[in-house]
């Protein structure tokens, strides 16, 4: 499963990485984080290091993942990952409709991919001590 999550750094944190801080409407800073988990919510990839500012799609990206989203070694038959509408939907990228339009089938595909997100939100969560 995909998902992202802006963890927030203090400024101290942000300047002791290296990185450029991107300050929030409330004044803290944060970080785009990709997060791959698998069912049993065990983190399986992680990419750090955008602004976070940066759009989701943005820092896919750029990460390493970008490149071998269609690698037969990184899938088997059958598998693929999740992701919400901040994202587009590729061979091994299923994500939820941005408009349904009061199109039932859309409607009940965005439900059945939102209950299969649902761990990897709880990953996120623990990775947040949430």
């Amino acid at each position: 499963m995909v998902n992202y999550t802006n963890r927030v750094m203090t400024a101290w944190d942000m300047r002791s990485l290296g990185r450029t801080a991107k300050s929030e409407l409330k004044s803290n800073y944060s970080m785009n984080v990709q997060v791959i988990c698998d069912q049993n919510k065990r983190v399986i990839y992680f990419f750090a290091g955008m602004p976070g500012s940066c759009h989701d799609l943005t820092c896919l990206m750029r990460s390493s993942l970008w490149g071998r989203l269609g690698s037969a070694q990184l899938f088997l038959n059958g598998q693929y990952l999740l992701g919400d509408n901040g994202y587009i939907p590729l061979d091994r990228l299923v994500c939820s409709y941005k408009r349904t339009a009061g199109d039932m089938d859309k409607v009940d595909f965005n439900t059945c991919v939102a209950h299969a997100r649902v761990g990897n939100e709880h990953c996120i969560g623990i990775l947040k001590a949430r």
